[in-house]
């Protein structure tokens, strides 16, 4: 007497689909890859010398400038001190340490 499984659907209540929609999909999907491929520019014999030496006469690309990396900076625009830098660290570290332990997340 429970719930009716949802594996037993009546087969025939579901529309069927006539089998002439699938071969025309198909037919539209060859015949679509069929105009792509075959629209392509073909290369005349009189052109593939030329394009050739086009692409033997194009230059190469520049190389590429190295930049140096980012370099930290305060607020105004002065690299800090690296001792300045080791005491904020300590000092965010102790913060982070003595901060008061977060209560857990209620249970959902």
């Amino acid at each position: 007497m429970g719930a009716p499984s949802h594996d037993s659907h009546d087969a025939e209540a579901e529309p069927q689909s006539p089998m002439w929609l699938p071969a025309l999909g198909a037919v539209l999907f060859i015949g679509a890859a069929i105009w792509m491929f075959g629209t392509g520019k073909p290369v005349d014999e009189a052109q593939k010398p030329q394009a050739q030496e086009k692409a033997q006469e194009r230059p190469s690309p520049p190389e590429a400038r190295r930049v140096p990396p980012p370099v930290a900076t305060d607020s105004g625009g002065r690299r800090p001190d690296p001792k300045q830098m080791e005491e904020r660290i300590r000092a965010m570290q102790e913060q982070f340490r003595n901060r008061a332990p977060q209560p857990p997340p209620p249970p959902h």
